[in-house]
């Protein structure tokens, strides 16, 4: 929890001075689990980044933009919902951990992580803990400093720090620089330079102004840059840690589409869905129900269906989804990864189209300003404003196809903004109290565009017979559905031709790509308030009393729009053809053999529409939570403290998928905690203990359910 350091009397461990009960004690006497982490010991223990932080932190996992603490954290990032753990800068709120850790832990004069609700004294909600991120201050004497790291694939960190007085005893000022950057640590199998390289750069600038002895205000600006070769993404990154063919062992780059259907050896019409193939081979599939085993075999491009929607009752199956991977010459074996308790790093690659890419651009604002009114009264101002805009293009097929391909783009718009108000005081010589109001306001806009790079033609063509039958000019975008005016929490549905996407800008903000199959924009504003008061009574030498309670209210709107191409199936009796006579005519499929001709892409299941679906929902939750801890300070530099305390997260939304359950209810949790503080054999051991029983109910996670649109 501290580092040693040198004293008359020998080692012994070192005093750290937090904050995390808002106003200033040590690390000894605070009554919480709390680990925290000096600007010495960060040096000290080589401290650089969230993954060496995550190191040395009990029960926390770390990640780019979220952590969890003993469990409690965010598992799924629906864009409509709160994360677990709040992270705060200079006292100002964050949604994401990474706008405080994105400058490395450069000129950062402490670290603290608190365990467990922290709802009583911040503003925030604070179900699972708190991270609070405390920089240095500026000085009146003229200081500075420059460190430079360097590393194998071309890894170079340089750090710089100047601070001093602008105006004699009145104006401080502070900047310093971080930039770090480093080559892919990915091999690159397909095009373009290696992948998960590094370049980040981060500027802050900061002010103090003392104009009299009980007055200051602290303002703090930074301005964030990353600009990188993207290496991951949601579904666990480029690397191929299976086969995606029948033995498991390597790819497949011959099928035209994966999937099964169930056959019938019966059958012998090739049109059937269940048409026995006598020159491919046949699967077993047991049912986990008990049912009969099920024999099966490929779906067939162009021919099955991905659904039986007509109910004319051939045999259904799996869906039959595109293999971007087909017609590549490659070695099947090549970055498949099967034994995963013998992998190197040094073995890692991936086959992409090269374009793979990562920026995030943010700009953040800290504002302090304090007032000792009197002796026994003091009263603060926070003011914090967030702003940013993360963007990323990802090959979301895994291979380097010049044929078919799918890459995705995405930015993340996020603007935060809050105030808050802060009143320390004291009621005699045994009670202070700390109180304070809290105002939030939030917008979050995320797009995802899915494109084609090879400029697939499926994509960026008109159908004929989509607009023969639909009409010309009836192609929907992503707000066709939002027009129509849906009442709120209703699913909007609009349909139209399918007349391609020759290119341009689909989605604000996003670059201009060609062959887009889906887009999506999601937006969530969170109106929220909150008041707090705590107060401290020491009743004896030894016993201290604490009890606080908090009030606080969320008014939350989501919104999500969907636009995407799609085939419906028209019955045989309406079209005139079934599917697979419609590929033949198309020149899709050899009239004799049924296989691709490659002269045209094959259509899998029906005639192609564009669809666009929009849905908006309305909330608001209000909670009370409370705070009741004891210290018993039973012999010197020894503690014992027992506390419970309430949590809550409030409710959101799950946007983006239109998901069936479209809102979750708050989340809540009780903690029952007692622990122990000691400094022992002349302060040179440091002995923090504690154990805790959460009572958590309705917890916010994750699973797999048909959408509202009718697909999973």
């Amino acid at each position: 929890q501290a580092q040693a350091a040198e004293s008359t009397g020998g080692r012994q461990i070192e005093e750290v001075v937090v904050t995390a009960e808002r106003q200033e004690s040590s690390v000894q006497d605070t009554s919480i689990s709390i680990t925290a982490f000096t600007e010495g010991m960060m040096e000290d223990f080589g401290i650089r980044n969230q993954s060496d932080l995550q190191n040395l932190i009990p029960a926390t996992v770390i990640l780019p933009y979220d952590a969890a603490i003993r469990g409690v954290g965010r598992n799924f990032r629906s864009l409509g919902g709160d994360p677990g753990i709040s992270t705060y800068m200079n006292g100002v709120y964050s949604e994401d951990l990474y706008t405080a850790t994105i400058g490395s832990f450069w000129d950062i004069k402490r670290i603290e992580i608190l365990r467990g609700p922290q709802g009583t004294l911040y503003g925030r909600n604070a179900i699972g803990g708190a991270m609070n991120f405390i920089y240095n201050e500026p000085t009146q004497e003229f200081e500075g400093a420059f460190k430079v790291i360097g590393g194998t694939f071309d890894t170079i960190d340089s750090y710089g720090m100047i601070s001093g007085a602008l105006i004699d005893d009145t104006l401080a000022g502070r900047l310093s620089i971080s930039n770090r950057t480093h080559d892919g640590y990915l091999n690159e199998a397909g095009i373009g330079p290696d992948l998960d390289s590094g370049k980040e750069r981060n500027v802050a600038a900061q002010l103090l102004l003392t104009p009299r002895d009980d007055f200051q205000v602290k303002l703090r600006y930074n301005d964030a840059q990353v600009d990188r070769v993207m290496g991951g993404a949601d579904g666990g990154g480029l690397v191929i840690l299976r086969g995606e063919s029948q033995d498991g062992l390597s790819r497949d780059y011959s099928k035209y589409v994966f999937g099964y259907r169930a056959i019938d050896s019966t059958v012998t019409d090739p049109m059937n869905r269940g048409f026995y193939d006598a020159t491919q081979p046949v699967y077993t599939f047991t049912d986990p129900m008990g049912g009969p085993d099920v024999q099966a075999q490929y779906v067939r491009p162009g021919i099955d269906r991905v659904l039986d929607m007509a109910g004319d009752g051939s045999l259904g199956g799996t869906v039959g989804l595109p293999n971007y991977g087909y017609g590549i010459e490659a070695d099947p074996n090549h970055c498949v990864f099967t034994d995963l308790k013998n992998i190197k790093g040094s073995d890692l690659c991936a086959y992409t189209n090269g374009v793979n890419m990562e920026n995030y651009d943010q700009q953040g604002i800290q504002l302090e300003a304090e007032w000792d009114v009197s002796d026994t009264l003091s009263v603060k101002y926070i003011f914090g404003r967030n702003q940013s805009l993360y963007q990323r293009i990802t090959d979301d097929d895994n291979t380097y196809s010049t044929k078919m391909d799918r890459q995705f783009y995405v930015n993340h718009e996020g603007d935060y903004q809050s105030h808050e108000l802060q009143a320390f005081y004291d009621l005699g010589d045994s009670v202070s109290m700390t109180s304070g109001i809290f105002f939030y306001d939030a917008e979050i806009n995320q797009r995802g565009d899915f494109y084609s790079e090879a400029e697939d033609p499926r994509f960026t063509t008109a159908d004929p017979y989509s607009v023969a039958i639909l009409g010309a000019g009836s192609q929907t975008n992503l707000y066709s559905a939002r027009d129509l005016s849906a009442p709120d929490g209703v699913t909007q549905v609009a349909t139209g031709a399918w007349e391609g996407d020759p290119g341009g800008t689909a989605i604000e903000k996003g670059p201009n790509t060609l062959g887009t199959d889906l887009l999506y924009h999601t937006t969530t504003k969170r109106d929220a308030f909150a008041a707090y008061t705590q107060g401290v009574w020491s009743m004896s030498d030894d016993f201290t009393l604490t009890a606080g309670v908090r009030y606080a209210t969320d008014e939350v709107f989501g919104e999500e729009n969907l636009w995407r191409y799609t085939e419906a199936y028209l019955p045989p009796a309406l079209l005139g053809l079934n599917l697979a006579e419609l590929n033949v005519v198309r020149g899709a499929l050899d009239a004799e053999t049924l296989q691709p001709t490659g002269n045209v892409h094959v259509l899998a299941s029906g005639i192609p529409l564009s669809l666009a679906v929009h849905r908006h929902m309305n909330r608001k939750d209000t909670k009370v939570t409370a705070r009741l801890n004891v210290d018993w300070d039973f012999a010197d530099n020894m503690m014992m403290y027992a506390n419970v305390t309430s949590g809550y997260r409030s409710g959101g939304y799950n946007l983006v998928f239109f998901s069936a359950t479209a809102t979750y209810d708050p989340e809540e949790l009780v903690a029952y905690e007692i622990g122990f503080k000691g400094q022992h054999l002349d302060n040179t051991l440091q002995i923090f203990a504690s154990a805790y029983l959460y009572d958590y109910s309705n917890i916010h996670t994750f699973g797999a359910e048909l959408s509202a649109t009718g697909g999973t």
